[in-house]
């Protein structure tokens, strides 16, 4: 029962932070990237926002400098575009 609530938490919790970035237009961050993060540690929308390019490089398998640079760049954004009504969307 405990792992069958640990899977359907982190469901759960993957679909917060994909809806998230979805209604902030964060482009570039597909749902198995997303993926990678969260196994990776980021698990919550304050992690996502403020991770750095070395966080992701030297602690996401499979995704290199450049790719960390491009979604570090595209949430970036969200800081400085999300408007209160993009904000009470969530």
């Amino acid at each position: 029962l405990k792992t069958f609530l640990r899977t359907i938490c982190a469901n759960y919790c993957l679909w917060i932070l994909s809806y998230f970035l979805s209604c902030c237009d964060v482009k570039g961050v597909k749902q198995q990237t997303l993926e990678k993060l969260f196994d990776a540690g980021f698990t919550t929308m304050d992690d996502l926002i403020n991770m750095s390019v070395e966080d992701i490089s030297g602690n996401v398998e499979g995704i290199r400098e450049k790719s960390a640079q491009n979604i570090v760049t595209q949430i970036a954004l969200v800081k400085t575009n999300l408007t209160l009504e993009k904000l009470l969307m969530f």
